[in-house]
């Protein structure tokens, strides 16, 4: 795997035992006073095409917030995916051991009441010239270059653009709040084309 100005690129995510990056930040922006110029902008324009996957079209699911628990039958309706992201707070680190029947890579981050204190706060990571940074408590803006900031932490689903990024939260596995039904999301690409973001009850 490669890596341009320090997004991750590739099918296989490094080791979960990468160092953290140390920041955890919680607050949300408030108003367009508090984004930086990149993220008054306006929508992104993808670099060129990383040519990562080899794939045509190509699937990540996108989880957070298991808790040590799984939905009844949840984890075969990944069977599908090229790649699992998980954005934290999967607590007992035993709790992703049916993800490892599947033959899909994991790639997650260090929620905070996860127990494996070597797991990252956060990873960026590109696919196909688009960069993404997940972090489980949503930071107080998003990092530089980065088109979709995915995050987890408020058991509830979220999908907003804000200048040239985009934050999507795929709501929780367990523990939902405000009403909010148990969800995962679908990140698909085809070819050349903007990922979609799917959003999935479970």
């Amino acid at each position: 795997m490669g890596a341009t100005d320090g997004w991750e690129i590739g099918l296989h995510p490094p080791s979960l035992h990468s160092p953290s990056h140390a920041f955890d930040r919680q607050n949300l922006p408030n108003s367009a006073g508090d984004l930086d110029e990149n993220e008054r902008a306006g929508p992104p324009v993808p670099r060129q095409r990383s040519g990562v996957t080899e794939k045509e079209h190509w699937r990540i699911a996108v989880i957070a917030d298991t808790h040590n628990r799984w939905p009844a039958g949840f984890p075969p309706r990944l069977q599908t995916a090229d790649e699992i992201w998980h954005l934290g707070d999967v607590c007992r680190p035993e709790t992703l051991d049916e993800l490892a029947l599947l033959s899909a890579p994991l790639t997650l981050v260090r929620g905070n009441n996860d127990e494996e204190w070597t797991w990252p706060l956060t990873r960026q990571l590109e696919r196909r010239g688009w960069r993404f940074h997940l972090e489980h408590i949503p930071p107080a803006r998003a990092p530089e270059g980065c088109h979709y900031l995915l995050h987890g932490h408020t058991h509830v689903p979220f999908d907003e653009q804000r200048g040239r990024c985009r934050w999507l939260n795929p709501g929780a596995l367990s523990l939902a709040h405000r009403g909010a039904p148990a969800s995962f999301a679908w990140l698909q690409f085809h070819a050349d084309a903007p990922p979609v973001w799917q959003l999935e009850l479970v």
